[in-house]
Parts: C-alpha cells; sequence; structure tokens
C-alpha cells in the first residue's frame, strides 16, 4: 500500500472511531462550531470560582422551543452542541445553589460564553444576566466577523447585494464579476487580502455554493432570507472546504412560533434624483444615464405546529432598464453613443424546519435564482451580448446529540445554468462593418457579435458534508468528512460568429486610416487597415466549443468531473481558564483539475525532458494548522491570539478547460486560425492549406485583403470563416485540429495551455496575531496582523521560446530581407531606406516591411504556429510556440486591520439602539507578474518569458489603505438613520511600453526573450526600471517623467537583443536598423499635470421612519435612500464596469495612459459607472424611494 493511502487509511479509521465510539463511551459532553451552526460553551462555577460538577444545563431557544439539557463534566465545563443562530436562553440548576440563567446570543462560526457564577441560595431564587450581543471570542483564533440580522435589514446596500456586506470587514472588497468573467455579468464576488474574487469560497447554510469554473457565487440570495452572515480570512475553522484566501457563510432565516413577515417595494428613476459627476458632457442626441429600476419583494415565516415544525420564505424581483453609454478616446470619440440594456432577477428562498425529538434539529431548504442581462465585456463597447442564468438549489441538515456526541450533517444540490448569446444582430446597435467583430483596444473600440458569444456552461454540485465533535475532559476533538460530485459541462465557441479583426492604433494605423476610402479619415473605424501581423491579429473562429471529448448535461462534449474529498481532525484544547489551544490537520483531495488521467504525446519531450509525461495529480495536501487564545486576566474581556496553518487552493476549472484539447488526437474541439500576414490556414486532416476567401482556386486569395482598409474587406472575412468552419465540419473528429502531438504549436492565440508535469495543487500559509478587547459593554475593538503566502499560482511560458534572440534563423532573416526589396523594388537595403516604391508613394521602408516579410517572431508572422519563414522561430523550428503553465507563481498579503463593532441600546441623547461596524486595513499585497491584471488565480502569461517571476510586485486590487463604517442608529421623532461609507486608496497599475503592431521584438522586447502578449493586445513589456504595479506605487503623476526620462536616455534608439542578433549576423548595420526605426522608441514625456490613480470614496446613506399601523406588530415603513449622496466622482475602481483602472498601463500618450492624461479627467468614458446587473460601487449618486410594510 503506497504512503498516500496508509495515510487516508488511518484518517478513515480515526473517523469511524469516533462515530461508532458513542456506542460504548459514557454520556459526557458534546460541541460542535462549523460554518453553518455556532454553540454555546463555558464553565459553570461557585462564587469562590471554584468548578461546579453535575451542574444541569438548560439550553433554550425561545422563539421556537427548541430545548436542549446537558450537564457539566468534573471542570464545570459544558458546550451545547450545534445551535442554530439565534437567540438563546440557559438555565443552570444545581443542589445547594441558587438557580441562574443567561439570555445569549448565538453567531454562525462562533463559540458564545456561557460562563455562570452561581451563588449560594434558595431552590426558588432565580439571578438572571443578560449578555451582550457583541462579546469577546476567547476560544478561537479565525479571524472573522459576523452581521446579524438587524445589521442586514438596515444597512444600506446599494444594489442589495447580499456580498456587498463583507466590505465592513477590514482588508474585504467586492468586485462586480463581470471585471474578470462574462459568465459572471450581474454577480458580484469577494476579494481578500487585495486578491481576485475568484475563489473565495461561498456557502448558505453549510452547503456549498461557489462556482468552479471561473469563481465566486453561482446565485444571488435575497437580503429577505439572510439571517446572519459571517466572514472569515485568516486560520480559517478546520471544517471550511478548499480556499486559501478567505470563506463566506450565510445563515437562512427560519420561522418561529410567530407569524412575521413583511412586503416591500424600492423604486430608482434618472428623473427622480440622480446625478451627473461634475465636468460630466452628455453625449449628444443621447440621454445617456437613463435607468429605472423596479425592485419588489418580501418574506414570510411562522409555525405549521408550535415548538415543532415551521415555515419560512422570502422572494425578491429586479426589473431595471438602463441606456449603456458607450464612450470611447482619441479619434473614435466621434462614434460616441450608447444602446438600450435590461436587468431581470428573480431569487427565491423557502426553507422548512423541524424539532424533532431527543433536541434534533433538521431543516430543509430550497433557493433558486434567474437572472437575465445585457452588457459588454472588457469595457464600454458595441459589442454586447445576452448573459442568462438560472440556478435551482437544494439542500438540508440535521443536527443532533448521541451519548457524549455531537453530529451535523449537511447535504445539497444545485445546478448553475448559463447561457451567453449575441445582443447586437438586429438590435441598431452602431456597427460599421456587419459580419465581423471590429476591435481597436488603443481606443477602447469593439463593435459586432461579442468573441464571446455563443457559449453555455453547466455546473452541478452534489455534497455530502458530515462535522462531529466530543468533548474529553478539557479537549473538544473535532473531526469530519466531505464529499463533493462536481460535474461541468457546456461550450464556448469564441469567434464562433464573427471573426476578429485587432487592430492596435500605432501611428503608421492612423496614417493610414487618415487617407482612408471612407469619410471621416481616423474617425471612422472602416479606415483602419486590416492585419499586419504581431498584435495586429485576425482570428477565425472554427466554430466548435468543445474543450473535452466527455459528453456531459446533454452536449456531446465538454464535460468536466470532480470528486472532492475532505477530511479533517483538530483539538481545541482548554488548557485553564485563561489559555486555550487549537491544533489539527486537515486533507482535501481534488481530481478532475489536472486531467492527470491523459498522456500527452511523447514529442513534447523534445522540448522539455519530462514534458511529455502525465500531468501530477496531487494526491497529499495536507494542511495543519494551530491556534492560541489567551485571556491574560480571565475574565472574558481581553484576548490574545495567534494562529497559522497550510491552506489549499481551487484550480478553478477554466485553467483545466484549456489543457484537454492538445492532448486528444481525435475530436471536434474549439480551435481558431490567425492570418494576415499569413495568408494561408491549415486545414485538420488535409495537406492542402486554405489559401483563398471562398476555398476555390480561383477565389480571392487571403493575401490580396490583407492590408487593405476594414471597410473594404470586411466582407471577405466573414466569408473566410464561414469557408474555414465548413471545412472544419467536413473534416470532422477524425483529425483534432489543436492536437499539439501534429500540430506541434500550442500559441497563445489558440487559447489552450498544457500544464506542465509536475502540477501542484496553489496553497498559502496564513498567519495571524492580534488581540481583541471589550472597551465597554456592547463595544469591542480588535487589531489583528495577517500574512498569507502564495505559492505554486500558474504562470504561461513558452517553452520553444518562439521569437527569442537566441535563436536567429540565417536562412529565413536573409529571405525576409530579399522578398521586402524585391516587394520595394530596389536592390539594397540603403535604397530601400531612401524609396520603397513598391510599398510606400513616399518615403523609405520601415522595420515593419521587413517584419511583414517575415524578419520577425514566429508569433508575429504565424500567430505561433509552426512556421518556415520566420527569422526568429524558437529553440526547436520543428515546433512553434508551446505555452506550458508551471506552478511557480507567489503572492504575499501582510496587512493590519483593525475594526471597532459597537451594539448599544442608548448611546447618548437622540441616539438610540446604535449599531456600529467600522473597519480599516493598512496593508501591501504583491504577486509574481503576469498579463492577467494581478490575477494569481486564473493562468496567465509571464512578462519575461525566460525569467517568469522576475517581476513582483503591486497587484490586483492592492490597495494600501482601506476605511469603511456602517452605522444604524434611531434618532429623534423615530426617525432611522442607516449608513455605510468607504475610503479606500488608489490601486496600482503597470507600465507597459507600448506595441507598434508588427517588429515588435525590434522596438519592445529588450530582454530578448520573445514577446508573451496575448492576440489582440495592446500592452507591450514592463517599462525597464519599474515592476508590476509601479504606477501609483513607485511612480506617480508628479514623478513618471524621471522614469522616462532614464528610458530614453538608457534604451531608446537602442538595439533590442534581436536587432543585435541581426547585427552581429552581418544582415543589418546599427545605422541601418536605426534608420528604419527597428530601435526602441522613445517615450513621450508625460504632462506637466499628469494625473495619478485615484482613491475610491462613496458615501450611501438610507432614512426610514417606521409607523405603527393596525396592531401591534405591523407597521409601515417609507424610506429614502441616497447612494454616493455627495456624488463622489471616482475614477479608480478596477471592480467597475470598466474593468480597470482610468490611468491606463501603456504609455502611448493617448488620454488616459499614464503619460497623456493632463489635469482633471472629466470624460465620462474615464469614470466609474454603473456595472452590471445592479453593481453600482462608485458611480454616480441614485436615490432609491421605498416603502415597506411588516408584521
Amino acid at each position: 500500500m503506497s504512503y498516500i493511502w496508509r495515510r487516508l487509511a488511518g484518517l478513515a479509521a480515526f473517523l469511524l472511531f469516533a462515530f461508532t465510539a458513542q456506542i460504548v463511551v459514557p454520556v459526557q459532553m458534546h460541541a460542535q462550531v462549523t460554518n453553518a451552526t455556532g454553540t454555546i460553551q463555558g464553565t459553570i462555577t461557585d462564587s469562590s470560582g471554584s468548578a461546579v460538577p453535575d451542574a444541569q444545563v438548560t439550553v433554550t431557544q425561545p422563539s421556537t422551543g427548541l430545548t436542549k439539557v446537558i450537564a457539566t463534566n468534573g471542570s464545570g465545563y459544558y458546550s451545547a452542541g450545534s445551535l442554530v443562530p439565534g437567540s438563546y436562553k440557559i438555565h443552570v440548576a444545581v443542589s445547594g445553589f441558587a438557580p441562574a440563567e443567561k439570555l445569549i446570543e448565538v453567531q454562525v462560526g462562533n463559540a458564545a460564553d456561557g460562563d455562570l457564577k452561581l451563588g449560594v441560595g434558595a431552590a426558588t431564587t432565580e439571578i438572571e444576566v443578560t449578555a451582550s450581543t457583541l462579546q469577546v471570542d476567547t476560544s478561537q483564533t479565525t479571524v472573522q466577523g459576523v452581521l446579524d440580522r438587524e445589521q442586514i435589514e438596515q444597512l444600506p446596500l446599494n444594489g442589495r447585494n447580499f456580498l456587498d456586506l463583507a466590505q465592513l470587514q477590514p482588508g474585504v472588497q467586492i468586485q462586480d464579476g463581470t471585471s474578470f468573467d462574462p459568465t459572471k455579468n450581474g454577480f458580484a464576488s469577494i476579494s481578500f487580502g487585495g486578491r481576485f474574487g475568484r475563489t473565495a469560497r461561498i456557502t448558505v447554510d453549510g452547503i456549498d455554493i461557489s462556482d468552479e469554473n471561473v469563481g465566486t457565487t453561482t446565485q444571488n440570495i435575497s437580503n429577505e432570507a439572510i439571517q446572519e452572515f459571517q466572514v472569515a480570512q485568516s486560520n480559517l475553522d478546520i471544517s471550511t472546504s478548499i480556499t486559501s484566501s478567505g470563506s463566506v457563510n450565510v445563515v437562512s432565516r427560519s420561522g418561529s412560533n410567530s407569524v412575521h413577515g413583511d412586503g416591500f417595494y424600492n423604486f430608482r428613476d434618472q428623473r427622480a434624483g440622480n446625478a451627473e459627476p461634475t465636468g460630466f458632457t452628455p453625449i449628444p442626441g443621447v440621454d445617456a444615464d437613463y435607468l429605472q429600476r423596479n425592485n419588489v419583494g418580501g418574506a414570510v415565516g411562522g409555525p405549521i405546529l408550535r415548538d415543532k415544525l415551521f415555515f419560512f420564505g422570502a422572494g425578491e424581483h429586479f426589473k431595471q432598464d438602463v441606456f449603456n453609454p458607450v464612450v470611447f478616446n482619441g479619434p473614435l470619440a466621434s462614434v460616441n453613443g450608447g444602446y438600450p440594456a435590461k436587468f431581470r432577477e428573480t431569487e427565491l428562498l423557502g426553507r422548512l424546519d423541524y424539532n424533532a425529538p431527543h433536541a434534533v434539529h433538521a431543516f430543509g431548504r430550497f433557493i433558486y435564482d434567474n437572472n437575465s442581462d445585457v452588457a459588454a465585456f472588457g469595457g464600454s463597447n458595441y459589442s454586447p451580448f445576452l448573459n442568462r442564468d438560472n440556478t435551482p438549489g437544494y439542500g438540508g441538515g440535521v443536527d443532533f446529540v448521541t451519548g457524549n456526541f455531537a453530529h451535523s450533517i449537511r447535504t445539497g444540490y444545485f445546478k448553475f445554468v448559463n447561457h451567453i448569446t449575441d445582443a447586437t444582430v438586429g438590435s441598431g446597435i452602431y456597427n460599421p462593418t456587419p459580419g465581423i467583430n471590429l476591435f481597436i483596444p488603443t481606443f477602447g473600440f469593439s463593435s459586432g457579435a461579442n468573441l464571446l458569444a455563443p457559449q453555455a456552461t453547466v455546473q452541478s454540485n452534489t455534497q455530502l458534508k458530515y462535522d462531529g465533535s466530543w468533548v474529553k475532559g478539557s479537549h473538544t476533538i473535532r473531526y469530519g468528512a466531505g464529499w463533493f460530485h462536481l460535474l461541468g459541462g457546456g461550450y464556448a465557441s469564441f469567434f464562433g460568429i464573427s471573426p476578429q479583426v485587432a487592430i492596435i492604433g500605432t501611428p503608421d494605423v492612423l496614417a493610414a486610416a487618415a487617407t482612408g476610402p471612407f469619410p471621416g479619415g481616423d474617425a471612422n473605424p472602416a479606415n483602419y487597415p486590416a492585419g499586419g501581423g504581431g498584435s495586429n491579429n485576425i482570428t477565425l473562429g472554427n466554430g466548435e466549443g468543445f474543450f473535452t471529448e466527455k459528453p456531459q448535461f446533454g452536449f456531446p462534449g465538454g464535460g468536466q468531473f470532480d470528486n472532492r474529498i475532505q477530511l479533517y481532525v483538530g483539538d481545541t484544547w482548554k488548557m485553564s481558564h485563561k489559555l486555550t489551544v487549537n491544533y489539527g490537520l486537515r486533507y482535501i483531495r481534488d481530481t478532475g483539475r489536472s486531467d492527470a488521467d491523459l498522456q500527452p504525446p511523447a514529442n513534447l519531450n523534445q522540448l522539455v525532458p519530462g514534458l511529455g509525461n502525465k500531468t501530477n495529480q496531487p494526491n497529499l495536501n495536507f494542511g495543519p494548522q494551530a491556534g492560541v487564545s489567551w485571556d491574560p486576566y480571565g475574565t472574558g474581556k481581553t484576548v490574545i491570539r495567534a494562529g497559522a496553518g497550510i491552506y489549499y487552493e481551487n484550480n478553478v476549472w477554466n485553467n483545466a478547460l484549456f489543457d484537454r484539447p492538445p492532448k486528444l488526437a481525435q475530436g471536434l474541439f474549439f480551435g481558431t486560425a490567425a492570418v494576415c500576414p499569413n495568408a494561408s490556414i491549415a486545414i485538420p486532416g488535409s495537406n492542402t492549406p486554405l489559401t483563398t476567401v471562398d476555398g476555390t482556386p480561383t477565389g480571392t486569395s487571403i493575401a490580396s485583403i490583407c492590408g487593405q482598409p476594414i471597410g473594404n474587406v470586411y466582407q471577405q472575412f466573414a466569408e473566410l470563416q464561414t469557408t474555414y468552419q465548413s471545412l472544419v465540419k467536413q473534416a470532422g473528429p477524425q483529425a483534432n485540429g489543436s492536437y499539439i502531438g501534429t500540430t506541434n504549436a500550442l500559441p497563445i492565440s489558440s487559447g489552450n495551455l498544457l500544464f506542465s508535469q509536475n502540477y501542484k495543487t496553489p496553497s498559502s500559509y496564513q498567519m495571524n496575531l492580534g488581540v481583541q478587547h471589550e472597551l465597554l459593554p456592547g463595544l469591542v475593538f480588535t487589531a489583528d496582523f495577517l500574512r498569507n503566502v502564495g505559492i505554486h499560482t500558474l504562470i504561461g511560458q513558452d517553452v520553444n521560446h518562439v521569437g527569442d534572440a537566441r535563436y536567429l534563423d540565417m536562412a529565413h532573416a536573409q529571405a525576409a530581407i530579399t522578398a521586402t526589396l524585391a516587394a520595394c523594388g530596389v536592390g539594397s537595403i540603403d535604397q530601400a531606406i531612401l524609396a520603397c516604391p513598391g510599398l510606400h508613394t513616399s518615403g523609405g521602408a520601415t522595420i515593419q516591411d521587413f517584419a511583414a516579410h517575415g524578419l520577425d517572431s514566429g508569433t508575429a508572422v504565424a500567430g505561433g504556429q509552426v512556421n518556415t519563414a520566420a527569422a526568429f522561430n524558437g529553440a526547436n523550428e520543428a515546433f512553434g510556440q508551446v505555452e506550458v503553465l508551471y506552478p511557480s507563481g507567489r503572492s504575499v498579503y501582510d496587512g493590519l486591520q483593525l475594526s471597532l463593532q459597537g451594539q448599544i441600546h442608548h448611546a447618548t441623547r437622540g441616539i438610540n439602539n446604535l449599531n456600529l461596524q467600522t473597519a480599516y486595513s493598512y496593508s501591501h499585497y504583491k504577486a509574481t507578474g503576469t498579463t492577467s491584471l494581478g490575477d494569481s488565480d486564473f493562468g496567465a502569461f509571464a512578462w519575461d518569458n525566460n525569467h517568469p517571476t522576475k517581476y513582483f510586485g503591486p497587484a490586483s486590487l492592492d490597495r494600501h489603505q482601506q476605511f469603511s463604517i456602517g452605522t444604524t442608529f434611531q434618532t429623534f421623532g423615530k426617525v432611522e438613520f442607516n449608513t455605510i461609507a468607504h475610503l479606500y486608496s488608489s490601486l496600482p497599475t503597470n507600465l507597459n511600453l507600448p506595441l507598434v503592431g508588427s517588429g515588435d521584438i525590434f522596438v519592445d522586447d529588450y530582454t530578448g526573450g520573445g514577446l508573451q502578449t496575448p492576440a489582440g493586445g495592446s500592452q507591450g513589456p514592463i517599462v525597464p526600471g519599474s515592476n508590476v504595479g509601479s504606477f501609483n506605487r513607485q511612480y506617480d503623476g508628479k514623478t513618471i517623467n524621471s522614469l522616462i526620462y532614464i528610458y530614453n536616455h538608457t534604451y531608446a534608439g537602442k538595439l533590442t537583443p534581436q536587432g543585435q542578433a541581426l547585427v552581429g549576423a552581418g544582415l543589418f548595420s546599427s545605422q541601418q536598423l536605426t534608420q528604419l526605426n527597428g530601435v526602441m522608441e522613445p517615450l513621450q514625456q508625460a504632462p506637466g499635470n499628469q494625473v495619478s490613480n485615484d482613491i475610491l470614496r462613496t458615501w450611501d446613506v438610507n432614512l426610514k421612519r417606521p409607523i405603527k399601523v393596525w396592531k401591534e406588530g405591523m407597521s409601515i415603513t417609507p424610506s429614502i435612500g441616497a447612494f454616493n449622496i455627495l456624488n463622489a466622482v471616482n475614477y479608480n475602481n478596477r471592480t467597475g464596469a470598466n474593468g480597470a483602472n482610468v490611468i491606463g498601463g501603456t504609455l502611448n500618450g493617448t488620454p488616459g495612459s499614464p503619460n497623456g492624461t493632463a489635469g482633471h479627467i472629466n470624460e465620462q468614458g474615464f469614470r466609474v459607472s454603473a456595472g452590471s446587473g445592479v453593481y453600482a460601487e462608485g458611480s454616480p449618486r441614485q436615490l432609491e424611494y421605498g416603502l415597506k410594510f411588516a408584521f
């Protein structure tokens, strides 16, 4: 038996023992805290502080009649086992002492303090003690926070998104889901410690609802349905499922012995108080910010059988109509406009609770979410799509005690179904080139069908989880196991509707557009020339959309699976009244996350020894954790705590999805082809490439439409894709066009990525040290230092080093020179420099002319496919670009987090029922730099292919300082004042060299390693002398010119290593390359008043006044809310619809760039606007009018 299976067998044996030992072990005690329940635990003592054994402790939930009777052990200690969050009363009776009672609020994931001191007295004497709902946690080391029902109901949540509650915890932000994936339009996500919010683990009633494909949640939940909301981000509870960032645990509401409920209606309209930011210039002829939202919902709960069976139901619906403004910069501002868009969403939850005999509590729950949203992805543009989601979920659980063991069982199932379809055809949305997706990233322009459509994403999760505990003396042994049967499926036919023509707005391109055949010059997208190589890509989709050969959910392919197993065992050892120690071990195993079942083709070993081996299946993911809590005074009012542990991270399915097709010899899978300057397309199973638009020998050649104004040839490109797709269909599944065993290439443009053979599950080391102190009854201050070190995140590297200066092919280079001179009609390079009449009506040749004929990287010439013409084809010319994901990424978060929480009934005159939640963090988050904007959990490409981990700096959502406050209180006239405010410091930005479109290896690639820019990208390498995230950290608007000065005097005018290779080979002289502009170009100086990235600030306020009607318990409450009440103008929010900072990373000197944005930005296209669905953090002020009836 292998080592791993011996370890698993040992753990299984322990769990089996723990579960069955109840049969033979006498009754003593039980304790249980999970991510779905809380508990009460404490010590009963006499007036001298001595333990009182065998005291009878009765725990009762008054609202439902649930009752548990427990006896203290020899140390006077007791624990109530798993309890649904809510209000409880404990009653203690023992002979010779006066009975005592205590009212306690139990919160999810927390152990409430149930200590009681008994006085000597008659049996009829009773002492009642009321505990504050806010207490210092003296037994746990998890850094966490909980919001209760009152806060959830009162706080003004913009868009009523349940995840927005998390921002009231230090170091936590929310993101619009569209900022990292189109299937998440209408959803939000949570960022812990500056990381992208892909991997936060989200549960409802202990049942996981996380998205395994791209991250965040699979469904929205009505605030009406939430009882408590817990956020944990360090030294996570040992029962938590896979995550190394943090978890969100939601507990739904349940019925009680009294009938209770409400109904509400909220209304927003652009004409009813909404505002535009200062300096906003409306778009002529359009109502650029029209918005109307109708939001209706309610809830009801009560008894079916008093003290036994209860029901609860909640529902909510959004109906929103908006006008989405579309605004570009530069010359394309002339086509600004917009389009109408709709958002609809329905959220439902139903729940039954049953108090069975012997203190058994059981529940069943149904949850449902359906939404549809028309929106763009990646910014404001004319390529919107319709995103639809439908997610039903079922779940239930039971909590019970047998002997001295406590048990909690949860089971559930949900099915998330997403569809993305085109929203442009027949819509009247501006589209100058029907039939293609025209993409000009320099100015943010996109039109035509969205490249992401059509696609469908399906995920189901069948889960069973058991958590148990056993108290033995001063030890609380916890153990558990979970099984998650995860299925994924669907398809994604990227570029399936239309080919994408990507054009970089370089000076040469703009000059050509200015003299184009259509009116408007460079202000008319139809004038821009198509193709040219490099980042000026034309990408054809093959019309297929599956990425695996496995049938699933009724589709013939696209299936994924994972059987996730998790086991844990731990001990909470109460060493003394003042000191508690926690320690334990977790194990988790995922399958189907690395395609370990497939054998890669052996030809990969020619590139990297072992790359042709099967990918590693991680089976040894053991995570120890430990912590200590010390109450130095023994009063329960102060605790000093520390914890540490190893936590594994979810490798989202999308990372694995693109690894499978290259390893399969047969099948119809998604694929792409790149054309221009490449004038032929390889067809699967055929030795004859496609060279004409219609596929006939006499048809229009592909070569003839390259480089032409797109307005003249867009129909031919559309026809070319139709021809290509039909030929792929004819070839059928017998020949997989993506199989690397025959293509010998896996370029960035293909969309596929291989896992390296040494794949490891990403993980992190978490550490925290802090103190929590009760300043006053109901007022608790917390300070924690957190450190989270992430390892084994995925970084893409071209293992064939295509474009690398070390691999110059002399014959190909000479052939490219000869072809260029022939095209110019001259006999020498010097003559071409003076004049190139065959290619230019005036002026000489440029390095781009030589690049277009093959003097370039194989990536630029042939899209990374195997090529026999490019001068820099890589280490092995039998291969093209081969992108491999290595587990070499790293990240570090260091943060000081402070919070002050208060629940004070009579704070001062005019302020009653004060509920205060403040959070502040000072932190730094750094990560290995990749092309994914610092999204460490999504595989991306290294900035320096030869040194993939070279760049390490501020990334993603790193904000040095974050301050949030949420307050609710009642003031004069019974008016309720509720507010949330956020003040966040600015985000970092990379500083990148601008690309020129082709020949970039001679202009930008100062490292000589070949460029890793994704197809259609406009950002070149990191500016030398800077790091990832340097703007607004190492440099800002005031100091950026110092970097530009150093660059211009150190690098500008110099040869890149590829240029040096040409000179060293005697093909060019340094002077000739300089004259051809084949040297690094100078950067434009920033204006004197160049702006930096801005802070994010927003203040939301809600006023309401309950009015009692009819009889006791009934009320009508009118309300008015103002979101961003001061109408603060925000330009710095990567979580918004624009998906990025206002100050972009490319130093191209255009508005919005770090060296071309003078003074205060006052253009609509650069401000934070409303996001997808109802997400609107930081957007212009909106007013909301509400009416609520409660009973």
